[in-house]
């Protein structure tokens, strides 16, 4: 995320130029973030599912569709990914426009 928030320094720049608030930016990234996250666990749930064996074998005791151990590494996973994006989403409300059109 810090990756494309330095990529798109100038369009953020523009648009926080021409009136975008500090919450419209901020939600811009995380919004790309979220999608990110959720594309990751529409990938992952299916796969853990189709290695179900090596899954059950890993985890003593866990079956492969075990509902709260899914639902718990799921919510751990978004909430580090969100974590992740919220200090570029940061940097990047708190942007000076003329400093960013210059670059």
């Amino acid at each position: 995320m810090s990756f494309a928030v330095t990529q798109r320094t100038q369009e953020i720049g523009v648009r926080m130029a021409l009136g975008a608030s500090r919450a419209s930016t901020l939600w811009l990234i995380v919004r790309d973030a979220f999608t990110l996250i959720a594309a990751g666990l529409l990938i992952a749930l299916p796969s853990v599912w189709g290695l179900r064996r090596f899954v059950e074998a890993e985890l003593f005791g866990v079956t492969v569709l075990h509902v709260p151990t899914m639902a718990v590494a799921a919510a751990v996973l978004a909430g580090v990914g969100l974590g992740a994006a919220l200090l570029p989403a940061w940097r990047a409300a708190t942007l000076n426009p003329t400093e960013a059109l210059r670059t």
